[in-house]
């Protein structure tokens, strides 16, 4: 085996490593997006507040499930929380999501009193940065620390896949100890 397949091998396992998480995220987005959607038509329309107010209280109530789903389910983390690592950057996060999406639903509200558009600029926003967010997540935000070193890995150690570098000898090479 060449040190190019290896490489691939290594790429291609890391890959189904990482899509698994990326499948569970979609999935915590599947569930927070339409919450976030129903609260925001409620807030706007049944309870009557701004197109801006509407929003904010959307975002910020879908944004608690999505942290303990996110952490639990996608990056499987049971430990308990840290509030500087993890809590703070998570709503961080959220809020650059909340100034973007508030953004987009300030401007279709001048434009026009649809509980449809509103919600596709809300979506429209969101989607901008989910991807953004799920590599801040993956590479930074719920990575493991290591207990001996202080770096992180991107995964626990029950579900990381092991790779080993290891040296490719060939039939007949001589093998020096």
């Amino acid at each position: 085996m060449e040190t190019t397949e290896i490489t691939r091998l290594i790429s291609w396992q890391f890959f189904r490593f990482v899509s698994k998480r990326l499948v569970r995220y979609a999935g915590v987005s599947g569930i927070v997006v339409p919450l976030t959607q129903v609260l925001l038509v409620f807030f706007y329309r049944v309870v009557d507040l701004s197109a801006i107010a509407s929003n904010a209280l959307a975002v910020t109530i879908a944004a608690i499930p999505a942290y303990f789903m996110s952490r639990r389910w996608v990056w499987r983390k049971v430990a308990g929380h840290s509030v500087s690592r993890e809590v703070i950057p998570f709503w961080m996060m959220n809020f650059v999501g909340l100034l973007l999406s508030t953004l987009f639903v300030w401007l279709v509200g001048l434009i026009s009193s649809s509980a449809i558009l509103l919600v596709a600029a809300n979506v429209f926003a969101f989607g901008i940065l989910w991807l953004a967010k799920f590599m801040l997540c993956e590479i930074w935000l719920f990575a493991v620390p290591d207990s001996e070193d202080g770096k992180t890995n991107s995964a626990s150690a029950s579900s990381a896949p092991v790779f080993i570098e290891a040296e490719i000898v060939e039939p007949g090479d001589t093998v020096g100890l």
